[in-house]
């Protein structure tokens, strides 16, 4: 595992991110869910962090079951309508979200083009 002081990252699909004291957990784990923040709302609880996850494409922000912790799903960084995989293959599955996720003091910030103030994103940077 590489180690910086505010960086563990894995040689496995996940790593940790200290940010002003608080430890994010951010990772791509096996278990898929069409609930978004589903899957890590309850690895949130079960690693005792909080969570930033990859993996189903979906994007939303909830606690934990808990309470204690903070679970966001972020979405992709892609436009799946650009993808011939992704626009060729039968699914039930919900459509991809656009996304991404920015942890600055400690805070998760959830990025997404609708949701996101971006004049007030820039002023604050």
């Amino acid at each position: 595992m590489g180690n910086h002081e505010w960086l563990k990252a894995s040689v496995y699909y996940w790593g940790l991110v200290n940010s002003n004291g608080v430890i994010w957990r951010c990772t791509h784990p096996k278990n898929t869910s069409t609930t978004p923040a589903a899957v890590a709302s309850k690895l949130a609880d079960k690693f005792g962090q909080n969570i930033v996850q990859g993996h189903n494409h979906l994007w939303s922000v909830t606690q934990s079951m808990s309470g204690k912790y903070t679970a966001i799903e972020g979405g992709c960084m892609v436009d799946g309508a650009r993808l011939s995989y992704y626009q060729t293959r039968d699914t039930t599955r919900p459509q991809w979200q656009l996304g991404a996720v920015i942890i600055r003091d400690g805070f998760g910030y959830l990025l997404h083009p609708l949701w996101t103030d971006w004049k007030r994103m820039m002023k604050n940077a």
